[in-house]
């Protein structure tokens, strides 16, 4: 009920045109017109389904799923509505700086020869080419880079990829970047220093 009262809302408020009633036209040709229309969603309405949400926690826990109350299902009917359901076709987005395979190209460049469990270090790139993954050190030397972010608590460090294809041009620095507010770093001290000198390495030639 709440859905049917949010799409008649929608029609009404968002509709490009005033919305008419048939007058003395046959219902039974919208009727089978709807009836078509819905055979697409039948699957939808066969079973209660449950979805594994195990990954997409572990890779983005500090964003929880949106609660489905009417403001957001007004905004979800309005978009479709107000283009008349001519949805634009679907167009690949060609990210400006593919964080992930600047991140690939250096992993095992660095190792960890001392037997001392490394330090890992949250490293989340918002935008277009970005992600989250986790920087494994030891002594400020980067030791592995894995996707996602790490389980236990971690030093965090915060940038666009935007910033990042500055910082990898040459045309930021690290420091100067933190104190534009363009990096933030979370942790201790001596952890937000070394994290700061890691990745003034992993944007250069370590």
């Amino acid at each position: 009920s709440t859905i049917q009262r949010i799409i008649q809302n929608a029609i009404e408020a968002y509709h490009p045109k005033p919305v008419r009633s048939p007058g003395g036209a046959d219902l039974s040709i919208y009727e089978s017109l709807f009836l078509e229309y819905m055979r697409i969603y039948q699957s939808h309405w066969r079973d209660d389904p449950k979805f594994d949400l195990s990954n997409t926690n572990a890779a983005l826990p500090e964003l929880p799923c949106p609660e489905m109350n009417e403001d957001a299902l007004m905004r979800i009917a309005r978009f479709p509505i107000e283009r008349n359901f001519n949805l634009a076709p679907y167009r690949k987005i060609e990210a400006a700086f593919d964080v992930a395979r600047y991140l690939g190209e250096r992993v095992g460049t660095q190792g960890n020869r001392t037997g001392v469990a490394p330090t890992r270090c949250n490293l989340q790139v918002t935008g277009r080419g970005g992600g989250h993954w986790q920087l494994r050190h030891h002594d400020d030397q980067l030791c592995a880079i894995d996707r996602g972010p790490a389980a236990e608590e971690a030093n965090k460090c915060y940038l666009t990829s935007a910033t990042f294809r500055l910082l990898t041009e040459g045309k930021l620095t690290v420091a100067k970047s933190i104190d534009l507010g363009r990096i933030v770093l979370e942790g201790d001290c001596p952890g937000r220093k070394s994290v700061s000198s890691l990745l003034e390495k992993l944007v250069t030639n370590f």
